[in-house]
């Protein structure tokens, strides 16, 4: 139960990104002559991306957040880039730039099955007719390609095919029959997640989708949100104290993002109990919004003195008056409760608990709407509140911590706290 505020203090302001949350879109582009090709399909909503590269130009972010790497691993070719405006895309620096006459990539990979995607796009028309293969560790993948006759010059196409991995390494092999092959970007996508339940992509009922992470982008120890998530999260900075003042909040020693998941690793060094507390930055909101729906897939160790509190706080930093909604809310080695805290400066809550313990993997879900707040958990509902809902401003906040109350932390605790993806909505 929370019986009090996190710090009061001025944070820092969030940066707006763009985050159109579709799957990468090619949308508008004539009908494709059939090609012999194995299974090209478009990418599953249940797929998460595992490596994003631009060919031929720099590191980029598209238009849902995503880093894509600058162009590496290439075998011979040239860059090209071009300021036209590329039809059907959203994300105009990826198709703007190609690498071309290159006869293949070699992409370290872990083993297993992917999705791989091409993205294409006829950069140079006055060259003349351009038609080229393409093979993954030697099983077609695309066989005599057309861009322009597929879909017309400066026009943005993706090309998707199922290929398996073996040896490390996602070796591709570019032929032309005319002219030379090109490649304007590629992406790796694996059916499986750390948490084997993918992240919503796309709006629902009632919500717009705003907001969506996968942690596809290793960061490590020290670099987040560093350069690869500096668009879409900030932290508290090290050295402020937490709501029981315990613990410390020290991102650099805490926060990194591996294998898919974003990891708080909560320890103690020289008698610093060290935690963290990432916050997303909504786009085009200074900080947070009013009404929402909020879900995180997650879990963690069972760690004595350390607890979660993540939660939407009032960007008035008016409390108790402005409200405040946690979930889920526990200490880690125990079970997790939602609490709807009162729009009211005399206080209050609404309380709900549940049995479920931090230990397995959990997606857990507040939906905040004008006179009400629900709490669900692996989707069945935990607890609605109709009294003295918030009605300002609110930003999320995953909130790890040390303790409250008559609860100690040992300097022996240590543990990680686990996040597979989070997504936001917007009241549609």
């Amino acid at each position: 139960m929370r019986v009090l505020a996190p710090p009061r203090r001025v944070r820092p302001t969030a940066i707006s990104v763009v985050a159109v949350l579709t799957a990468l879109a090619v949308a508008g582009a004539p009908a494709a002559v059939p090609q012999s090709t194995p299974d090209l399909r478009p990418v599953a909503a249940t797929t998460t991306s595992v490596y994003r590269m631009n060919a031929g130009g720099p590191a980029v972010t598209d238009s849902i957040g995503r880093l894509w790497r600058a162009d590496e691993y290439a075998v011979g070719g040239a860059s090209h880039t071009v300021t036209n405006t590329i039809a059907g895309t959203a994300d105009q620096a990826l198709f703007q730039s190609e690498r071309w006459g290159m006869t293949g990539y070699d992409i370290p990979a872990a083993n297993g099955t992917y999705t791989l995607q091409l993205l294409l796009a006829e950069l140079n028309p006055a060259s003349g007719t351009r038609i080229f293969s393409v093979t993954a560790n030697g099983s077609p993948v695309l066989t005599n390609y057309n861009i322009a006759a597929n879909v017309g010059n400066y026009r943005a196409v993706v090309k998707a095919a199922t290929v398996t991995v073996t040896s490390g390494v996602l070796s591709l092999r570019f032929t032309a029959s005319a002219n030379s092959a090109s490649v304007t970007g590629i992406e790796l996508l694996s059916d499986t997640t750390p948490s084997a339940e993918a992240m919503p992509v796309g709006d629902l009922a009632g919500w717009r989708q705003i907001f969506a992470d996968n942690f596809a982008t290793p960061a490590a120890v020290g670099s987040f949100p560093g350069t690869a998530y500096n668009g879409t999260w900030r932290v508290y900075p090290d050295g402020w104290s937490d709501t029981s003042h315990h613990g410390t909040y020290y991102p650099s020693k805490v926060l990194s993002v591996a294998d898919g998941v974003l990891k708080m690793h909560l320890h103690t060094e020289n008698g610093v109990h060290m935690v963290a507390n990432p916050i997303p930055k909504l786009p085009g909101l200074s900080n947070g919004q009013t009404y929402g729906r909020y879900s995180v897939r997650f879990k963690a160790d069972s760690i004595a003195g350390y607890k979660t509190a993540w939660l939407l706080w009032p960007d008035s930093e008016v409390w108790p008056g402005d409200g405040e909604i946690d979930f889920p809310e526990g200490n880690l080695n125990g079970t997790i409760s939602a609490f709807m805290h009162f729009a009211d400066p005399a206080g209050g809550q609404n309380g709900y608990s549940t049995s479920a313990t931090y230990t397995s993997w959990h997606t857990a879900t507040t939906e905040w709407s004008p006179g009400k707040v629900t709490f669900l958990l692996d989707d069945v509902v935990v607890g609605t509140s109709t009294t003295k809902v918030p009605s300002k401003p609110m930003h999320y906040m995953l909130q790890t911590e040390t303790c409250l109350g008559s609860c100690t932390t040992p300097d022996s605790s240590t543990g990680d706290v686990l996040v597979d993806w989070v997504v936001v909505y917007a009241k549609a």
